[in-house]
């Protein structure tokens, strides 16, 4: 009787814990190594735009406190609605160096796009890089495998 042989041209099984342990802490590493640059630069990116959101909104808050309390109203949302937006992508990218929380990794690179506060030459390139780097399933397994091995 012949012996069973695999097939050498189907896909990987996406099953967590079908791999061997080595593999799969390998796959982690290698997604952790792609995802590493564009996430520390969307890091450094909405960093410097938070606290350039605070010092404008300090300086905004010095120069036209009395003048218009409708401006700063809009002013105040949306400074706070930028300062929030800063905070998720920050949040995002610790996640996505880690390999955990796909999901959360992809929106933060998708809000670091949206340029703000003169970053836009840091963030945008970063966060498009970002997006392609999430985007292969072998990315998408290993972000799922570390957060089964976290769990465990």
């Amino acid at each position: 009787m012949p012996a069973v042989m695999s097939n050498p041209y189907a896909p990987p099984s996406t099953e967590i814990g079908v791999a061997a342990p080595d593999e799969e802490a390998a796959l982690v590493e290698r997604a952790e190594k792609e995802v590493k640059i564009p996430a520390a630069l969307l890091l450094i990116g909405s960093s410097f735009a938070f606290l350039a959101t605070g010092a404008f909104f300090v300086a905004f808050l010095a120069t036209r406190a009395a003048d218009d309390p409708l401006a700063m109203d809009i002013i105040g949302v949306t400074l706070a609605v930028v300062a929030l937006t800063n905070v998720w992508v920050g949040y995002a990218m610790i996640r996505a160096s880690t390999a955990k929380r796909w999901a959360v990794a992809r929106s933060g690179a998708i809000l670091g796009c949206i340029p703000i506060f003169g970053v836009a030459p840091i963030t945008v390139p970063a966060g498009i890089w970002l997006i392609v780097v999430l985007r292969p399933p072998h990315v998408k397994r290993a972000f799922r495998v570390a957060a089964a091995l976290s769990v465990k």
